[in-house]
This record gives structure tokens, C-alpha cells and sequence, in this order.
């Protein structure tokens, strides 16, 4: 028995060398693991929004040893690289944004900002938090997720969400510890992407929602000057997208 699974074992390790399917070692956890990299005097840099100082986040990031800085971010929490930005929103903080229609606005601003862009969702009781109806919230997290192009990723709690923005900026970094431009460098959009970008600048509209929009009018002026009979013609553009816009459009600025 011994001799037939050893003979078994030396035909698949001959085959493995044999097969150029299999000649690449699989990726395994421990090629993530950056706990087995050597201490280094200073960790990777961390950019924190003047709002998140008194968090509990920034406090271990601080013991985790990153090289923390505070600045007034027009956009977004956490910087940790010039393409690359964090929104972080406890479970009630997500819910009460989306009830309260600024999540997609912030959202929306951050991937104006910033080529790649996370949400990290903190916390437990996501679906209880409000007794919202959970199909609301995947919905939203879907948007989020397709519409905008934004990675969502879960945290139980602040450690973990220090931990995990401590992981992405060492990505993002590398060995050479590049400095950080808070501000973001996207480079600037082709004439499609400016006129897409005023209309999803309407809060609960996603870039989708504007290709949409531009798609059926032809050009901003034009969805600007539709009605809302009009507007709700276009796909995902509901009686109450279509109330928001004319509301936008209409309304006296008053500063």
C-alpha cells in the first residue's frame, strides 16, 4: 500500500514539471502575510483627515507604527498613496449617510479624486442599525460597488480597520515609500468624462445613471432642461431621481 502511494506521488510531481499549466507556484496566504517582513524604523506613510484624529483608528495606526499625518482632506479619510483614497464608515454612519442621501455625494467626490477608491464598512449590525430594509442597503452597496467602481471591504472594528489601511498603504507603497500627494492625481478627464462628471455631481446620481441620462438627452444642457415626465424615461432614473434633479436645477441659489 506504502509503495503504490509513493509511486503515485513521484508520477504527479513528474507531471507538475511536466505540465506548463503548473509550472507557476500557486499564490499561497503566506505571499500576503507581511507580518513575516522585517521591522523597518518607520512604517509606510498614512494621510488622516482632521476628522478622524480623536478615532480610534488613527490611535493604532500610530501603535502599529505607521508614519501618521493629519491634514484637512477635501475628500475621503485616509490617504495612502496619490491614487489611492479610503472613506471609512461605521455600520450606523453608513446607514444614517444613505438615509440621508450624502453617501453617493461622497462617494461620487472621492472617485473624481482619486483613481482607485475604498469604503471600509466598520462594525457589526449593518442591517440592524436603522431597521432599514436590507435591500436597500445591498442595493446601495452594489451602486457603490459597479456604478462607482469603489472596493468595499468589512472591518469588525477599529483595529482591524488600522490594520487593514496599514496593509493597503505597504501595498500601495512598496520598499521605496514613496511620498504622499493627499490631493490626489487623476489625470484630467477627456470632454465624455467632464460632462458625466457635472451630472453625477446630482446627489443619488451614479456614473451610470449620468451615462444613462447623457445617452438619451445628447447633452448636459439637455438634461438639465428636461422635465421630470421626461427624465423618468431614462433607465434608473426613478420619480424621486427625477424630482432631486429638477430640484437641483430649479431651485434659487441662496449661498
Amino acid at each position: 500500500m506504502q509503495g503504490n502511494i509513493r509511486q503515485l506521488q513521484e508520477t504527479l510531481s513528474t507531471e507538475e514539471q511536466d505540465n506548463p499549466f503548473i509550472k507557476e507556484k500557486q499564490r499561497s496566504l503566506e505571499d500576503f502575510d507581511n507580518s513575516a517582513e522585517p521591522a523597518d524604523d518607520t512604517g509606510p506613510e498614512v494621510v488622516a483627515d482632521q476628522r478622524e484624529i480623536r478615532s480610534t483608528v488613527t490611535r493604532n495606526l500610530q501603535k502599529a507604527g505607521a508614519a501618521l499625518s493629519v491634514k484637512t482632506l477635501e475628500v475621503g479619510d485616509y490617504v495612502v498613496s496619490e491614487n489611492v483614497a479610503i472613506e471609512r464608515k461605521e455600520t450606523v454612519d453608513f446607514v444614517n449617510s444613505l438615509i440621508e442621501g450624502k453617501l453617493f455625494e461622497q462617494i461620487s467626490n472621492l472617485t473624481r479624486t482619486y483613481e482607485k477608491t475604498i469604503l471600509i464598512i466598520e462594525g457589526e449590525g449593518l442591517f440592524n442599525a436603522r431597521r432599514i430594509n436590507p435591500s436597500s442597503i445591498y442595493g446601495a452597496m452594489l451602486s457603490i460597488s459597479m456604478d462607482f467602481e469603489t472596493t468595499i471591504l468589512h472591518t469588525r472594528d477599529a483595529e482591524e480597520t488600522a490594520a487593514l489601511i496599514l496593509q493597503i498603504a505597504k501595498r500601495q507603497q512598496g520598499k521605496d515609500k514613496k511620498p504622499i500627494n493627499p490631493h490626489g492625481k487623476k489625470a484630467a478627464p477627456i470632454l465624455s468624462k467632464q460632462q458625466e462628471y457635472i451630472v453625477s455631481a446630482i446627489p443619488r446620481l451614479g456614473p451610470q445613471a449620468a451615462r444613462n441620462l447623457l445617452e438619451h438627452f445628447g447633452s448636459v444642457e439637455a438634461v438639465m432642461k428636461a422635465c421630470e415626465e421626461e427624465l423618468r424615461e431614462v433607465k434608473l432614473i426613478g420619480p424621486k431621481t427625477a424630482a432631486r434633479i429638477r430640484e437641483v436645477v430649479c431651485s434659487e441659489y441662496k449661498g
